[in-house]
């Protein structure tokens, strides 16, 4: 007989496995609350010229007709991307550390960079010909971070002159990014953040500015002459472990603290990786390259992604994936330098030359906003230096369930299983567990036959788990659960 569908939930690797009503694997896959899951796909290169080096911060941005340009950083070197080609547009030999990254924010007609060791650059967005100092004013501090909040640009763990202030916050003339004078008339300013809490991390700006410290979460208010900011801590004794695992969706800010992963809204933090993910990644990640931490938003499938080196590792090769939604985890297995969020690509006269024979086969016309680029996605780096997006054919994915009894107390013989999943090529197999403390293994993977049942050894035990496995390249959407074909023994 066919059990009913046991529902594949949540990954839940830091629960107990007996009874788990989630899954102990959902690798390369995309959770989608109550509906299971949906295939990751691969990482696929777009561009053919790659950086110098490994990249170190990007970013995306449209300029004031809303083309879409890209823009990275290396050791040494700042680069634009025109169609396929990462062009150097370096003002000066960079020396950006190798456990520092390039953060990027746009300010106006300016893409602004900066890191702690070198000038902060800007470029005018889609012209100019190489990265300047941006600063023009009498100081011209350097900077770990930036954010814009209202009309100020606000920097983060400073380097003034050569001395070091990581828990300072600066902030510009009001409407001019370029003047840091202190002065009551432009109301340019610092902050020396009170308290005990350690490297401003990261400066999430908007209306009023979020400032995530080692140890502590500001809010900064704008109030006007003379305080011109108040800052307010919120949250003390919890911040940011690493600044590239904090990331912001509209007023809500996911982040990765020396506890686990939260969510704040503003005014606290609210756990979502508590009895689910934390113990999982913290007992995984390599904690000497926490610096190679990135995130970023999936909004098309309502997902933050955070991607770590795993232990022994020194490249980033696992991506942490939750939906927001549902508060649903899973996991993929991709080897990148970085991840984050990208803009899709605008495509130049140029560009239009290498997919048209002539300017009058054009379709849409050349006015048409496809052609800006624009579309919200998850880019990234590989190890290779060259860009891309997550566009490639689906992962090979793999789910298993908890340990499960179809019928306590007694033990069950299961002859076969039928994977809910709605495409692509399915395999499955079967870890029988005559007592928790015995260690599960899972026989061979057997194929499903026309019925749809995947045929497996017989299998009598009182436990059970149950392993899905959808081979790479295939198509499909929905990973539901499974149905068992089993029947009821005795007791013993």
């Amino acid at each position: 007989m066919l059990s009913n569908p046991l529902q594949f939930g949540s990954w839940t690797p830091d629960a107990p496995d007996h009874e788990n009503p989630g899954c102990t694997k959902a690798q390369n896959v995309i959770p989608r609350g109550p509906y299971g899951y949906g295939p990751f796909p691969d990482f696929s290169a777009f561009s053919t010229t790659p950086l110098s080096a490994r990249c170190q911060g990007a970013i995306s941005v449209p300029d004031t007709s809303g083309f879409t340009y890209p823009y990275a950083g290396d050791a040494t070197k700042l680069y634009r991307l025109a169609d396929t080609v990462w062009t150097d547009m370096s003002g000066a030999t960079y020396n950006c550390p190798e456990d520092d990254s390039w953060e990027f924010v746009k300010y106006g007609s300016y893409v602004l960079a900066c890191n702690i060791s070198d000038d902060v650059q800007s470029l005018t967005i889609g012209s100019g010909t190489n990265f300047a100092n941006h600063f023009t004013s009498t100081l011209t501090p350097k900077c770990r971070h930036m954010g814009i909040v209202k009309t100020f640009l606000v920097i983060g763990n400073v380097n003034e002159g050569g001395s070091l202030y990581p828990d300072r916050i600066r902030w510009s003339a009001e409407g001019d990014s370029q003047d840091m004078d202190q002065s009551a008339t432009t109301l340019a300013d610092f902050s020396d953040l009170p308290g005990d809490g350690g490297w401003v991390q990261k400066i999430i700006g908007g209306d009023y500015g979020v400032i995530f410290q080692e140890r502590q979460i500001s809010r900064m208010v704008f109030e006007g002459s003379p305080t011109v900011f108040r800052v307010d801590p919120l949250e003390q004794n919890r911040g940011a472990l690493t600044p590239g695992g904090v990331i912001a969706l509209g007023r809500s800010i996911f982040y990765l603290a020396p506890d686990g992963f939260f969510l704040f809204d503003g005014l606290q933090s609210q756990p979502i990786g508590d009895r689910k993910v934390n113990k999982y990644f913290f007992d995984n990640a390599s904690e000497n390259y926490n610096y190679r931490i990135t995130s970023a938003i999936d909004y098309q499938n309502q997902v933050v992604l955070w991607s770590f080196c795993t232990t022994g590792n020194t490249t980033p090769d696992k991506i942490l994936v939750y939906h927001w939604p549902s508060g649903w985890w899973a996991f993929a297995n991709v080897t990148l330098d970085l991840i984050f969020n990208d803009l899709s690509k605008g495509t130049t006269l140029d560009g239009l030359d290498s997919l048209f024979a002539s300017i009058d086969d054009v379709t849409p016309s050349l006015d048409s906003r496809v052609w800006s680029g624009g579309t919200l996605q998850v880019g990234g780096f590989n190890t290779s230096f060259n860009s891309g997006a997550f566009t490639g054919s689906n992962l090979a994915a793999v789910i298993e369930t908890s340990a499960r009894q179809l019928f306590p107390g007694y033990q069950t013989t299961v002859t076969g299983v039928e994977p809910l999943v709605d495409g692509g090529t399915l395999t499955a197999a079967v870890a029988p567990q005559l007592r928790l403390n015995d260690t599960a293994s899972f026989g061979s993977a057997g194929s499903q036959t026309t019925e749809g049942i995947i045929k497996v050894a017989k299998s009598k035990s009182r436990y059970h788990r149950y392993q899905v496995n959808v081979a790479a390249g295939g198509t499909w959407k929905h990973a539901q659960g499974v149905k068992v074909e089993a029947v009821r023994e005795g007791s013993r």
